[in-house]
C-alpha cells in the first residue's frame, strides 16, 4: 500500500537557508544585490540612447542607435585570394583568409587571360585593406567599398567628372581580412597573431601590383580602414617584425578604443595597448620614455621615422555607441595636437552626417560611408610611388571633408582655377548690392535665368571690429551640375576700373560646411524659405581672407528653388558670452 508523502517546500527552503553559515548567506545577498545594481546601471545607460519622436527624422532614416542614418545598398561579390597561404604567412591556410571585394556590375573582373592559356590577376586601382574588429566579419567592408565604387564611376566604365578625372585619380581596390569572427578584444595573443597576419597581408597585396601598370609606379603602401579592435590590430601591425616599413600610409578607424581596452580579462591585451601607445607617443615626442615593444618587433626603424608621414583618423559614433566609450576613441594624447598627423571626429560633427551612430551601424550608415569614400578617393595619387598625396595634403583633404569649414580652415587660399567676372555673368549683367546691404534671394522654380550678385567687401575701418562674411543657402555650393550656387572671391585688376575684368577665385570647398536642417520646424523667421532637404550649406570668411578681396560674387543657377542669405557683420557681434552657470540657464529656460 502506497503511503502519500507530503513535503512542505516553504519550510524546507527556509530550513536550508537558515542552515547556511552566516558568511555564505552574506555572500549570496551581496551577489544578488550586485546583479540587481548592474542591471539597473545597464538599463539606465541603455536609456541614454537618442530617441526620436515620429516625423522628426527623414522618412528613410533608421532611428534609435542609427539616428538619421539611411541604409546602404550594394551588390557585393568576394574573391577569395587562395594564393595567400603558407609561403606568405606563418599562420598558413587556416581559418583566416584574405578576400578582394568587387561591386558586381560596376567593377571589372580582375581575373584576365594571360595570353598563354592561363590566367592572371589584373588590378588597376589603389589598394585599401579593411580590418574587422572583435567578432567582426570580412563582409562588413561592403557598404564602404560600394560607396567608393559608385563615387568614382558615373556609370560602369564611365569615370565621374572631377572625382575620377582629376590628375592622379584612381579607383579603389578593397581587400578585406577574414579573421573567422574571432574574439580579439579578450585575448592578447589573438591580437598579436592578427597584427602579424595583417602585416603579411599588406606585403602580399603590394606584391600583386608589381609590374602591372607601366604608366605609373608600383604602389608601396596601402590605405587601411578598420573597425573597433581592428584599429588596434592595424596599429600593432606597425610594430610587428613582418611589417614592411612605411607600407601603411593612412589609417581610418571606426569606433576604435585607442586609449584603453574596452574590457580587460587578459594581461596580454594590456601589453598590446602599452606597446603601441608608448610607440606612438615616443614617435611624436609626446613622451621621452622608450616604448615597450611587442615581443616580435625588430627596432630597425625609429618610431619617429615610421610615423613621420603616417596619418590616422579616428571616427567615433558618440552617445549611441554603448559598446565603446567615446573618450577611448580620442587621439589627443597619441598624436600632435596641431592635427599634423591625425585627429578625432564624432559622427555628429561630420558635414552631411551629423547624427550619433551605434557600434555596428557605423559601418553601414549611408551618409557616413559616402563621406568617407569620397575622402579616401580625394587623397589618392597614382603618380606617386606611395599612391597617395603628401601628408599635409592628406590632412587638408580629410579634415575639410570630415571636420568641415567650421572646424578647420587652414587650406591655402586661391585653391582653384580663377575666372573673370564677365565669364561668370555670361552676358547677363550682375546685380550690384550697396555697401553693407544684406543679400536675400528666393528663386522662383519657374525661372530659367542665371543670376549673379556682387557684394562689395567693406573696408576694415567700416566696422568696430574684424569683419566676417556669412552666407547660408538651401542649395549645395560647388561647380557640379547638381550644385545650384557658386561663390567666388573677386579682386580687381590693378589700374582697372572695369569690374568685368576682376579675377574671381572659387571659395568652395575650402570655406563651406554642411549644417543639418531642423525637421521640427519647416519655416524660420530669419531664413527666406523653408529647408526643403535635410541640410543647408554655410560659407564663412574671416577678416584675414577678406583683406585681399574687393567683391563677393554669388551665382545662382537655374533649376530648383534655392534661397540664399548673406551679410557682412562684426565678428564680435557673432560671439555671445554667457556669464551664468548651467543651472541658472536651465532655470531661465523653464
Amino acid at each position: 500500500m502506497a503511503i502519500p508523502l507530503r513535503v512542505n517546500t516553504a519550510s524546507s527552503t527556509s530550513s536550508n537557508w537558515s542552515s547556511l553559515p552566516r558568511f555564505d548567506r552574506l555572500v549570496v545577498l551581496l551577489s544578488t544585490l550586485s546583479i540587481a545594481l548592474l542591471y539597473i546601471i545597464n538599463a539606465a545607460y541603455g536609456d541614454t540612447k537618442p530617441s526620436y519622436s515620429p516625423g522628426s527624422l527623414p522618412p528613410d532614416a533608421r532611428g534609435q542607435g542609427a539616428g538619421s542614418c539611411r541604409m546602404s545598398f550594394m551588390s557585393p561579390s568576394y574573391l577569395h585570394l587562395s594564393g595567400f597561404g603558407r609561403e606568405f604567412t606563418r599562420l598558413g591556410n587556416g581559418p583566416w583568409g584574405l578576400y578582394l571585394y568587387r561591386e558586381a556590375g560596376w567593377d571589372e573582373d580582375p581575373i584576365q587571360e594571360d595570353g598563354k592559356g592561363g590566367e592572371r590577376m589584373l588590378l588597376k586601382g589603389t589598394p585599401v585593406l579593411f580590418v574587422p574588429g572583435n567578432a567582426g566579419s570580412f563582409r562588413q567592408v561592403r557598404s564602404l567599398a560600394s560607396a567608393a565604387t559608385r563615387s568614382f564611376w558615373e556609370l560602369p566604365g564611365v569615370k565621374r567628372r572631377g572625382v575620377g578625372t582629376r590628375p592622379g585619380a584612381a579607383s579603389l581596390d578593397f581587400f578585406t581580412i577574414d579573421f573567422n569572427d574571432d574574439f580579439s578584444a579578450f585575448h592578447g595573443q589573438t591580437l598579436f597573431d592578427q597584427a602579424e597576419y595583417t602585416a603579411d597581408c599588406i606585403r602580399y597585396i603590394l606584391g600583386l601590383y608589381a609590374g602591372q601598370d607601366s604608366a605609373h609606379p608600383d604602389p608601396t603602401s596601402v590605405i587601411v580602414v578598420a573597425h573597433s579592435m581592428g584599429g588596434i590590430v592595424a596599429r600593432a601591425a606597425l610594430l610587428d617584425s613582418h611589417y614592411q616599413t612605411h607600407s601603411i600610409s593612412t589609417l581610418i578607424t571606426f569606433a576604435t578604443p585607442h586609449l584603453v581596452p574596452p574590457v580587460t580579462v587578459d594581461s596580454g591585451v594590456d601589453r598590446v595597448y602599452s606597446s603601441i601607445n608608448s610607440y606612438w607617443r615616443e614617435g611624436y615626442g609626446i613622451t621621452t620614455s622608450p616604448s615597450s615593444l611587442l615581443p616580435s618587433r625588430k627596432a630597425s626603424v625609429s618610431p619617429h621615422q615610421q610615423l613621420e608621414d603616417f596619418v590616422i583618423v579616428s571616427i567615433s559614433g558618440g552617445i549611441s555607441d554603448d559598446m565603446i566609450a567615446s573618450e577611448a576613441t580620442s587621439l589627443s594624447s597619441l598624436v600632435p595636437n596641431n592635427d599634423s598627423n591625425g585627429f578625432t571626429v564624432f559622427t555628429t560633427a561630420i558635414p552631411g552626417v551629423q547624427t550619433p551612430i551605434d557600434h555596428l551601424a557605423i559601418l553601414w550608415c549611408q551618409q557616413l560611408m559616402q563621406v568617407v569614400a569620397e575622402s579616401i578617393l580625394s587623397i589618392v595619387d597614382v603618380r606617386d610611388s606611395k599612391g597617395i598625396v603628401s601628408r599635409s595634403d592628406r590632412i587638408d583633404e580629410l579634415s575639410t571633408r570630415l571636420l568641415g569649414g567650421l572646424e578647420r580652415q587652414s587650406r591655402s587660399e586661391g585653391n582653384g582655377r580663377s575666372v573673370l567676372l564677365k565669364d561668370l555673368e555670361r552676358g547677363v549683367p550682375s546685380r550690384q548690392l550697396r555697401l553693407g546691404e544684406r543679400l536675400s534671394i528666393k528663386r522662383d522654380p519657374a525661372s530659367n535665368e542665371r543670376q549673379t550678385c556682387l557684394m562689395p567687401v567693406p573696408l576694415s575701418q567700416t566696422y568696430t571690429g574684424p569683419r566676417r562674411l556669412s552666407l547660408m543657402t538651401s542649395a549645395s555650393i560647388g561647380r557640379k551640375k547638381e550644385d545650384l550656387v557658386e561663390v567666388y572671391g573677386c579682386s580687381s585688376v590693378e589700374d582697372s576700373v572695369d569690374l568685368e575684368l576682376s579675377s574671381c577665385t572659387p571659395l568652395f570647398p575650402n570655406h563651406v560646411t554642411i549644417l543639418p536642417g531642423s525637421p521640427h520646424s519647416s519655416v524660420s523667421p530669419i531664413l527666406p524659405a523653408a529647408v526643403d532637404g535635410d541640410s543647408m550649406n554655410l560659407l564663412t570668411l574671416d577678416a584675414q581672407t577678406l583683406s585681399a578681396l574687393h567683391h563677393i560674387a554669388i551665382v545662382v543657377k537655374p533649376g530648383g528653388n534655392p534661397w540664399v542669405l548673406a551679410e557682412f557683420a562684426d565678428e564680435e557681434d557673432q560671439i555671445q558670452i554667457v556669464d551664468r552657470g548651467a543651472l541658472r540657464e536651465f532655470h531661465l529656460l523653464r
